[in-house]
């Protein structure tokens, strides 16, 4: 019945909207109580959409949320710029968009690591790089950019730099079809009036332009400019990284360091209250047996 099926399409997408919009930890029980719900109702059909959710990866998790708070804007909008540069070839303005990309991705990065915190995720440096990989990708490719901002993603996704984007699975629900983007209607040019035989033969005899080699060299070494800007910047975030984990390294060094001489103090302390103890008792046993004796010589006078 036409009624019940949208009925469940109704509950599995408000389903949806509920469970990718909370923390990974109440992810599995919720999704559990909502698909006992449906089959309570008898839309077992619904029950069984619902139970199948798969639970989001703190990377996608934290994408997700960058998606739903509309904080993925600025990303959308230059990746639309860079895609429409790329296939325009405007080298020129892919640099400024390049670069533009790079901060806004650096941007949503540190505020996926505030949202983290504020959830109390562990956010690695390993998940950084896929949430950075996802939104990379989310730029090059126009149905991971639509994955990207339904807000339901259940894995990362990765671009190899070239082709279209693996979605598979990776979003709770398929994506809608996305409409053709419209083109412009060519204009109709007047059509020429004949020619004459000798003109016919003229043009007959011209030969297509040979391509300019300087343009196509300089459209490569564009493309080649760019790829190495990406590189540069994907291993200046790698030397971040390592700088800060080296930087915690030597804090956890010092800290244990600092911790190991006030062992050794406290260690000396024990040592010297030990042996003190150890004087006080002898003391007070030397003084014991000579009270006995002074004691046993008093009874024997007496």
């Amino acid at each position: 019945m036409p009624d019940d099926a949208e009925a469940a399409d109704d509950a599995v997408e408000a389903a949806a909207e509920e469970l990718y919009g909370l923390a990974p930890g109440d992810f599995t029980a919720r999704r559990d109580e909502l698909a006992k719900d449906a089959k309570t109702t008898g839309d077992r059909a619904a029950a069984k959409a619902i139970g199948a959710f798969r639970r989001p990866t703190v990377p996608a998790h934290l994408v997700n949320q960058l998606a739903r708070g509309d904080e993925l804007a600025d990303l959308l909008e230059v990746g639309e710029a860079l895609r429409e540069a790329q296939s325009d070839l405007q080298g020129a303005q892919m640099r400024i968009l390049t670069k533009q990309r790079q901060q806004v991705i650096a941007a949503l990065v540190r505020r996926a690591g505030e949202v983290a915190d504020e959830q109390d995720l562990k956010l690695t440096d390993a998940a950084a790089r896929e949430v950075e990989q996802t939104l990379t990708a989310s730029v090059a490719d126009p149905a991971a950019e639509q994955a990207v901002a339904s807000g339901r993603l259940t894995r990362a996704l990765a671009y190899s730099g070239f082709g279209e984007v693996d979605i598979t699975a990776a979003t709770a629900l398929p994506l809608p079809e996305r409409a053709p983007r419209p083109k412009a209607e060519p204009a109709l040019a007047p059509e020429p009036a004949p020619a004459k035989p000798a003109a016919r033969r003229e043009r007959a005899l011209q030969v297509a332009p040979e391509p300019d080699p300087r343009a196509e060299r300089l459209e490569q070494a564009e493309r080649a400019a760019t790829d190495a800007a990406d590189d540069v910047a994907r291993a200046k975030e790698a030397a971040d990284d390592a700088e800060r984990a080296a930087t915690d390294a030597e804090q956890r060094v010092d800290d244990l360091t600092e911790q190991l001489r006030l062992a050794r103090e406290e260690r000396t302390a024990a040592t010297r209250a030990r042996d003190a103890a150890v004087r006080a008792l002898r003391r007070a046993e030397r003084e014991a047996r000579e009270a006995t004796s002074a004691l046993r010589a008093l009874r024997r006078r007496s």
